[in-house]
């Protein structure tokens, strides 16, 4: 309140001095997925599981663009044993035929589930004590990007894809196309086996680290080889000129070539036919970038840069 002149009210100056700052607002959750009970399944004895598949049903809601999703449980035998089972029941709608990147989103699906079960409560916690280390305080907006983890009791998830066939004269009717299994369990626990020859970017083994020292050597000792031929110089001055600008090049495929793939909805989940046609093309186009460039200035943009800074 103020007065005649616009003076503060007495009192109001001090209330606004000591009120406290207003918290981020918290990220609102979508709401859980239906949930199916199968008959007979023993509820008393997975009590706990029951507990932990209300935070899957929250967790699993917005996994693909899939028009229909619910969670179906029950008990079935995987690996010699009986065990509870998460089923994602999803489909594009009776009605509605799959689109032809079907697949793709499948694959994206099973990736990002396998991440959401590897990532546990043990390692949750560690996150938690990296990042307490790291800085006492953290900002409010940051929580709402912390990932949760997986609940322990949820060892094994099944992705069960229902698509439209075409039924005589009836129409359409929905058929179970294919399941894929996640077994968290074996996910979190590999044998040692699994360690050695781990070829995944996640957890690389000893033979993924001896395939790529074995591949950079042949391609050096190849690109040795060529360089020492007299009569292949001319033909290779457009790869030696694109060579000689390694850095801008570098910075300018992961900037521009993030935000073409964003801008075309490529970013995840392609096929092997596009990733080998969307590399080739940004070889093409850094050889004859490399080429223009240089016909026309000594260095590269950030190699000029570069030297500026160190000369």
């Amino acid at each position: 309140p103020t007065g005649a002149r616009g003076d503060t009210a007495p009192g109001a100056a001090g209330q606004n001095a000591t009120e406290k700052p207003r918290k981020a607002p918290k990220p609102k959750e979508p709401d859980p997925l239906p949930l199916d009970i199968a008959d007979g399944f023993p509820r008393e004895k997975y009590a706990d599981f029951l507990k932990a598949v209300e935070i899957v049903r929250v967790r699993l809601a917005k996994q693909g663009s899939f028009k229909e999703r619910k969670i179906r449980v029950e008990e079935a035998e995987f690996s010699g044993r009986k065990r509870p089972v998460v089923f994602l029941v999803v489909s594009y709608g009776k009605d509605q035929p799959a689109p032809a990147s079907h697949k793709r989103e499948l694959k994206s699906v099973r990736r990002s589930l396998r991440r959401m079960v590897v990532y546990g409560q043990k390692e949750y916690d560690r996150d938690k004590a990296e990042r307490k280390a790291r800085s006492r305080s953290t900002p409010s907006w940051f929580s709402r990007f912390r990932r949760k983890p997986w609940p322990q009791e949820v060892d094994l998830v099944a992705v069960e894809r229902w698509l439209p066939v075409r039924d005589g004269d009836k129409g359409q009717k929905l058929v179970k196309w294919d399941t894929s299994w996640i077994d968290a369990e074996a996910v979190r626990n590999p044998t040692p086996r699994q360690r050695l020859s781990s070829m995944t970017t996640v957890e690389r083994g000893p033979f993924y680290l001896l395939t790529a020292i074995g591949t950079s050597m042949t391609v050096i000792g190849l690109c040795l080889l060529l360089a020492g031929i007299t009569r292949l110089r001319r033909i290779l001055t457009p790869f030696v000129l694109t060579g000689q600008m390694a850095l801008t090049l570098y910075v300018g495929h992961a900037i521009v070539g993030f935000y073409i793939l964003k801008w075309i909805d490529k970013r995840s989940g392609e096929d092997l036919s596009f990733i080998a046609f969307y590399v080739m093309v940004c070889w093409v186009t850094s050889v004859c970038f490399s080429v223009a460039w240089r016909a026309f200035f000594k260095r590269g943009p950030l190699e000029h840069v570069m030297r500026w800074m160190t000369s």
